[in-house]
């Protein structure tokens, strides 16, 4: 919330990173955010695995059905903005029979 970092921090803005008309993630590595390292320990397959986990995710969406064990929803435990499900709750998957078939390549 400090708003030397971010502008206007108390209003929410789902674009407020987002600059013109499409979004680039991993574009850029700063000082605030260290998860792909900065300088010349900045992480040179930042791209590769933005593209690698957007691919995994549509291949698991597109092959199967997820739902909650007896289709009720888990209570989150909330830790500041975050909400956790327990580790011990459980959910079923099914591997649909009919997919869209997305391929690569």
């Amino acid at each position: 919330m400090d708003p030397s970092v971010f502008w206007n921090p108390h209003k929410y803005d789902g674009f407020r990173f987002l600059e013109g008309d499409k979004v680039t993630p991993f574009r850029i590595v700063d000082n605030d955010v260290l998860s792909w390292g900065t300088g010349r320990w900045a992480c040179p397959g930042r791209f590769v695995a933005s593209i690698i986990a957007k691919s995994v995710l549509v291949k698991i969406i597109d092959e199967y059905d997820f739902e909650f064990v007896n289709g009720r929803k888990p209570p989150l435990t909330l830790i500041h903005e975050f909400g956790f499900w327990h580790p011990g709750n459980q959910m079923r998957v099914r591997r649909r029979r009919d997919v869209l078939g997305i391929t690569y390549g």
